[in-house]
């Protein structure tokens, strides 16, 4: 049978003393314990909340100590509705083959090029609409490149670049096909990380025929290859936040950019990979950071997500 704090007290009270015979032990016990708590209230406030923190700690605490070690799922959102308009013209690439708006594969005139600013700038869902010339197109994919073939500058058409807020997409790329002098027309939603996260981690996919840099003759990583770059990871400095997307994300990333896209690419989830993102408190150190997992089993490649923005 348990005793209560009552009886307990009762039973110290009336042990070994006399009623007659002054304050018992217990009684002076208790008086003491009283004074001494007055006295010293603020520190048994901070010992109590100390030991709350640990009861804490004991229940939930384990449990977020746990999560830290687990990549985070991709945020629900926000998905963007903003986007980039390219508007292409001709000038004998590779681009302008079978081109109607193509005069015999000539490049546009300045004409043209008049025509399709004036279109352009009349629509209200456009804004800082600029020129960009074949110079800074190659000049922009030299900059973004990681290495590989250097293109030659006949590769690079001319554009129009604009950003685009949500609107009627489909009839204005019809609209905007048309013009002469326009080779092609391209309107894609900014990435979904963007905002998110500096650098992502791409993992291999399953083997498949196209190109997956780092994972030439092996299929995704084990369980211990994801876990190893997770903690690689973790060790940086100034990591904010890691997440870690699957394949069925990546796609549904993939649909929402490239809308208009139709490829098996876009629904096939072999060639779809889990991918790291890293949200970091500073701008990342690229060169050390491909240096860090580009020889890490399982890791595909290490992209700088800035160099996809306009």
């Amino acid at each position: 049978m348990h005793s209560t704090p009552e009886s307990s007290q009762s039973e110290e009270l009336s042990f070994g003393a006399d009623p007659d015979d002054g304050p018992r032990p217990g009684e002076r016990a208790a008086a003491w314990a009283v004074n001494w708590s007055r006295a010293h209230r603020r520190l048994l406030v901070v010992v109590g909340l100390s030991a709350a923190l640990v009861a804490g700690l004991g229940v939930g605490g384990w449990h977020l100590y746990e999560k830290s070690n687990r990549p985070l799922p991709p945020p629900d959102g926000p998905w963007p509705q903003m986007g980039t308009l390219s508007v292409y013209l001709c000038g004998g690439t590779r681009l302008d083959t079978g081109r109607k708006t193509c005069r015999d594969g000539g490049s546009a005139t300045a004409a043209d090029k008049q025509k399709i600013e004036a279109t352009l700038r009349a629509v209200p869902e456009l804004r800082d609409l600029r020129f960009k010339s074949r110079e800074e197109a190659l000049s922009d994919f030299r900059e973004r490149s990681t290495g590989g073939q250097e293109p030659d500058l006949i590769d690079f058409p001319e554009s129009y670049q604009a950003r685009i807020g949500s609107g009627d997409w489909r009839a204005l790329k019809s609209r905007f096909e048309t013009l002469m002098g326009v080779s092609d027309v391209f309107l894609t939603r900014d990435g979904f990380w963007w905002d998110k996260a500096d650098i992502e981690i791409s993992l291999c996919p399953e083997p498949s025929s196209l190109p997956a840099f780092g994972c030439v003759k092996r299929g995704r990583p084990t369980e211990d290859e994801k876990r190893a770059v997770f903690d690689r990871i973790k060790a940086l400095p100034d990591v904010e936040a890691v997440y870690l997307e699957d394949p069925v994300h990546y796609l549904k990333m993939l649909r929402h950019s490239y809308w208009d896209e139709n490829g098996s690419a876009m629904h096939d989830l072999r060639h779809a990979a889990e991918t790291f993102y890293v949200k970091l408190k500073k701008p990342p150190a690229m060169a050390e950071l491909r240096k860090i997992f580009k020889e890490m089993p399982g890791v595909q490649d290490v992209t700088d997500i800035s160099i996809s923005r306009p």
